[in-house]
């Protein structure tokens, strides 16, 4: 079960934060660029099984933000995490039909030994990694077209859908300002919280430091 079942987190970048807001768009791309080549390659193995033509995916988080997730996903000074209401994305995505399908569950992790006592279905595949990837607590949503070869798939969402953008560790605090006004000033975007992250800073932390007694 994930830890958190009301958000989702997309870790990204300020280009992608500003398409996602501009364009009122998630996009779900090829896993092929994937880090992880286990993970493509069952992205892989599933889309050639059952003969589509296209998959593609989208990967979020159902976990509260920790520290190496800006490091992996968002590393860098114009990282960004985008909180979406969980169920309120959940309704964006559009039916399914004879030559398009959608599919989205919460990943399931599983050791080697797991896999060796009993073989995975082929429909667990694009939801099923390795055991050492279970901290992400990923959810995934993807996309699979049975006559057609599309690069890319655009979800249309509402800004509601967004309940705050967090800015990363990495940006410079002078720019912080700067930052969230170019945001807000993207047409329905004006009341979206938006902050950076205190999870290298944080003054109430560091004042404990300072109550501590023998």
């Amino acid at each position: 079960m994930a830890a958190n079942q009301k958000s989702l987190w997309r870790y990204t970048n300020l280009a992608s934060a500003i398409n996602i807001l501009s364009r009122k768009e998630i996009t779900l791309l090829p896993p092929n660029t994937w880090e992880d080549r286990n993970d493509a390659y069952f992205m892989e193995t599933y889309k050639d099984r059952k003969k589509l033509k296209t998959l593609l995916a989208i990967c979020l988080t159902s976990k509260l933000p920790r520290f190496h997730f800006w490091k992996v996903f968002a590393g860098g000074s114009d990282g960004i995490c985008i909180e979406f209401n969980k169920d309120a994305l959940r309704e964006q995505i559009p039916s399914s039909s004879k030559t398009e399908r959608f599919h989205y569950n919460f990943m399931e992790y599983k050791a080697l030994k797991e896999l060796a006592s009993e073989a995975p279905q082929i429909n667990s595949l694009p939801f099923l990694k390795r055991s050492q990837y279970q901290d992400e607590g990923e959810y995934r949503i993807i996309y699979e077209n049975k006559t057609a070869i599309l690069d890319s798939y655009p979800i249309q969402i509402p800004i509601s859908c967004i309940t705050k953008i967090t800015l990363g560790p990495g940006l410079n605090a002078h720019l912080v300002a700067e930052v969230r006004k170019s945001l807000r000033s993207i047409p329905g975007c004006n009341a979206i919280s938006i902050r950076q992250t205190t999870i290298q800073s944080n003054e109430k932390w560091r004042n404990f430091a300072l109550k501590a007694h023998e």
